[in-house]
């Protein structure tokens, strides 16, 4: 199965081949007005980063304290196994600090 870069990457060499085909829709976005993004186009159905929905500061520590996380290790591990929602971000403190909500880890974990 590959992964949503490597079909992207084969998609983006694709429209560059030489000749490329006449009916070449290279942005899809700039056509299709119901266009949703590369994952839906491509069929991976991931989420830019960008487009993300995450839950509030407060939701999400809510929840990870009952998790009882030990460390940022212990919750990289919890992440790599599913335990985490994927409306929690994988790395907190970069995105809720663009958020102007961060504390610290042990905050967020409940210490």
């Amino acid at each position: 199965m590959a992964t949503s870069k490597g079909v992207l990457a084969d998609f983006l060499a694709w429209r560059k081949t030489d000749p490329a085909p006449r009916n070449d829709i290279s942005r899809p976005g700039e056509v299709y007005f119901e266009f949703e993004g590369w994952g839906t186009f491509l069929g991976t159905n991931s989420v830019a980063n960008q487009n993300k929905k995450f839950r509030s500061y407060e939701e999400a520590m809510a929840f990870l304290r009952l998790l009882k996380i030990t460390s940022v290790k212990h919750y990289r591990e919890l992440c790599s196994m599913g335990i985490i929602p994927a409306d929690i971000p994988k790395s907190p403190h970069t995105f809720y600090s663009k958020q102007k909500s961060w504390i610290s880890f042990p905050d967020f974990f409940g210490k």
